[in-house]
């Protein structure tokens, strides 16, 4: 590389036993960190892996190019489509405090002065929008083709508005019984969550998710100076971008956090242990809803991995125009790993690898 990589390296052991440690691949994740950072469009990662033994963090790079700020747990990523799992919980929680039913339909939720298409009425339930099943596009047909589309912040200037005119004119296909990954659903899962509390997205996620589970990181929009120093610098193919800004797509990814607040939210999902209602709610989100794939079936928002003997991983990526990042876990070894990176080569497959590896799957 051009220049220096600095390696900050953090161990939290919550084990003395020394045979535990020798078995978790340490070696594998630093390697890993080398070959990542080997390529000169990569600039920093984090990495954490929680097994019964304890906590791993691995931290290696610069939040930037400069070299003069090196990773840390503390650094602040874009987080991408992992945002999807916590809206994902956001649904779980309403659904469970009656706000709302996964049997509503969209209709209910929509401003009075929205009208679908005579096809489209009372067709899509809500459970369709964290499954993926609701017929709608990854994006709206005319997304790309706005006048004030912005290529290096491509979620800035598509707003409510935009979106619910969209919803007037669209045909809903086979809604309910077919899969297809989709942002402007729980995109606007998200927005019919938040008006249903008269709110903000970033509210609900504050007030329902964050607080609770004390994620103190972790939010959508940067807060003061201090934060804009812990955020990282965002590259694709080795030249900085933009942090991306979204507006009504909130909810399909615009998340920040850190390697700390990911790893709380990582345990919470293996072992809750917060209170009883937030711990009910997390387990309901992990329950398989539809087969989604050949190798995956779908939760609320989770993809869940299908392995021999029943084994299953739940895990989701992400990426944004300078990040990618992973999370994944294994209920039955309690074990899981998220990885959080400053560029946009993928570190999905890795993440898999390491987690099998921990999980002993094959």
């Amino acid at each position: 590389m051009k220049y220096k990589i600095l390696f900050v390296f953090c161990f939290l052991w919550l084990s003395s036993n020394l045979r535990a440690q020798s078995e978790f691949p340490f070696e594998k994740i630093k390697n890993y960190s080398f070959s990542y950072l080997s390529d000169s469009g990569n600039v920093g990662i984090a990495i954490g892996a929680i097994t019964p033994q304890g906590i791993f963090k691995y931290c290696a790079g610069n939040t930037n190019k400069s070299g003069k700020e090196t990773v840390t747990s503390k650094t602040l990523f874009e987080i991408g489509s992992i945002t999807k799992t916590f809206t994902g919980l956001l649904y779980t929680i309403f659904v469970q405090k009656g706000f709302i039913s996964p049997n509503d339909f969209i209709d209910k939720y929509l401003p009075r002065n929205v009208t679908l298409p005579e096809k489209s009425k009372n067709k899509i339930k809500l459970w369709y929008l964290v499954t993926h099943s609701s017929g709608f596009p990854k994006l709206p047909s005319d997304f790309f083709t706005k006048v004030d589309f912005n290529i290096k912040n491509p979620y800035i200037n598509y707003d409510s508005t935009d979106l619910y005119y969209y919803l007037s004119t669209f045909i809903v296909g086979k809604a309910g019984k077919k899969t297809s990954y989709s942002n402007l659903g729980i995109g606007l899962l998200g927005q019919i969550l938040a008006s249903i509390n008269h709110t903000s997205y970033e509210k609900l996620i504050t007030d329902f998710i964050c607080k609770p589970l004390i994620l103190e990181n972790t939010f959508l929009t940067i807060r003061d100076s201090a934060d804009y120093k812990k955020l990282a610098k965002g590259y694709n193919l080795g030249k900085e971008v933009i942090n991306w800004d979204f507006d009504v797509f909130e909810g399909a990814g615009a998340i920040k956090s850190n390697l700390d607040d990911m790893l709380t939210y990582l345990s919470e999902n293996i072992n809750p242990q917060s209170s009883d209602s937030m711990n009910t709610a997390i387990r309901k989100s992990q329950v398989r809803l539809l087969k989604y794939s050949h190798s995956n079936d779908i939760a609320t928002c989770w993809f869940i991995k299908k392995y021999k003997h029943k084994r299953r991983i739940l895990w989701h990526d992400g990426g944004t125009g300078g990040f990618r990042s992973f999370i994944g876990f294994d209920l039955q070894t309690k074990s899981g790993i998220v990885i959080l990176s400053n560029s946009t080569n993928s570190v999905s497959e890795s993440g898999f690898l390491i987690l099998q590896e921990i999980c002993n799957l094959k």
